[in-house]
């Protein structure tokens, strides 16, 4: 296999942007540390709402459950759009409104923005926009009483790209912020090593596995592996904070990048329902793409009992298990339930690789999209 002659198809430069996912997080933090010290130590509230679109509504997810590990005070993650169609009545000048958008200038997460001024939140938004645009933006929060926060990848601008330094960085920032607003209330060595942990840790770690020889090589078999696939369905399977990197490879990885249909499973619902597609009246049993939790977590058991029935079921050929701890066991993962959860990004590379390759098998271009822009609304989509 020539990959070389195939990463030519590469128009938007998808490899380049994997590979410096690592330095787009460390640059972002350098860059963005004291901005998130000064946003911290001001706000004031009482519950958390956080909302985007796309992946940027999948990290939240993620972060959710950092955040309720260490405090009682209520968080939500709210899609953009869904924010602004149905807003919840709760939210008001007693909430802090987190918005997300590479762009700045994402349509539905400008319009929650909105909402949540007329409410009287506090808002705070992280972006991989510098520059102010013509337009309305995110940034125009700076002038309106709240607060910027701003990505920085490596290369800038970076385009909109289905695997992108700004998910790293982006994700890296968020989970920042929120330690560090635990920390002005109530610091503690937990929160401490947590904030060790994603300031050198979790950044060091994503720039190995990107680079990885042995995690891209991992990408490219799973890859042919999924070529065997790629015309049916995939399910891609998640628990806990796994599950919105879970989603991410399903709905933007697989979906946008690959063009090929993929259905995203909580690990923890599979008794309750998708072990019902295993059985003999489904003859055409779909491939499983499972990521297996850390040893130290309860959720390996389930993991366990999915696997078993999936390779008894549906055979062995067709489960994918994903573990970059793993894939790569030069590159120490810690262990811990902190760890756990600052983990969920190192899953998401092995599966960017896996994808950019599978891409590439097709003769696609992984980073491109032809019938609607990134920055999605209902006026592009009547153009189509």
């Amino acid at each position: 296999m020539n990959w070389g002659e195939l990463e030519r198809i590469d128009s938007t430069g998808m490899k380049e942007a994997i590979l410096l996912q690592g330095e787009s997080v460390k640059v972002s933090i350098k860059e963005s540390h004291k901005a998130i010290l000064e946003v911290a130590g001001s706000v004031r509230f009482k519950n958390v709402l956080m909302t985007g679109a796309g992946d940027k509504y999948l990290i939240p997810m993620i972060s959710e459950y950092l955040w309720e590990y260490f405090s009682d005070i209520p968080i939500k993650t709210v899609h953009s759009r869904t924010l602004t169609d149905s807003p919840p009545k709760w939210i008001g000048k007693n909430t802090l409104a987190i918005l997300l958008s590479q762009s700045g200038t994402t349509k539905d997460t400008l319009d929650a923005m909105d909402l949540c001024l007329s409410r009287g939140s506090t808002c705070v938004a992280i972006t991989n926009r510098w520059e102010r645009p013509e337009d309305r933006s995110l940034l125009d929060l700076e002038e309106e009483g709240g607060y910027v926060i701003r990505t920085r990848t490596k290369p800038y601008p970076e385009k909109s790209l289905p695997s992108t330094g700004t998910f790293h960085a982006t994700l890296a920032l968020l989970n920042l912020l929120l330690l560090e607003i635990l920390a002005f209330s109530q610091r503690n060595s937990e929160i401490d090593y947590a904030l060790k942990l994603q300031t050198e840790a979790i950044p060091d770690l994503i720039d190995k596995l990107s680079k990885s020889s042995r995690v891209i090589e991992w990408g490219k078999l799973a890859a042919k592996w999924g070529l065997n696939y790629v015309d049916k369905m995939f399910y891609v399977m998640g628990d806990g904070a796994r599950y919105p990197v879970a989603r991410k490879h399903a709905l933007i990885m697989l979906m946008e990048g690959v063009k090929s249909d993929a259905c995203d499973s909580r690990m923890e619902e599979f008794v309750h329902s998708l072990v019902e597609t295993l059985e003999e009246e489904n003859k055409e049993k779909k491939p499983l793409i499972i990521l297996k939790p850390p040893s130290q977590t309860k959720s390996l058991e389930t993991f366990q009992l999915v696997k078993r029935v999936w390779e008894k079921q549906a055979g062995k050929e067709k489960i994918l298990e994903v573990a970059p701890q793993e894939i790569d066991k030069e590159i120490p993962i810690p262990q811990g339930n902190i760890e756990n959860l600052l983990s969920p990004p190192l899953y998401a590379i092995p599966l960017e690789w896996q994808a950019f390759y599978l891409a590439l098998l097709r003769g696609i271009d992984p980073g491109v999209s032809r019938l609607v822009g990134k920055i999605r609304s209902a006026d592009t989509l009547t153009k189509i």
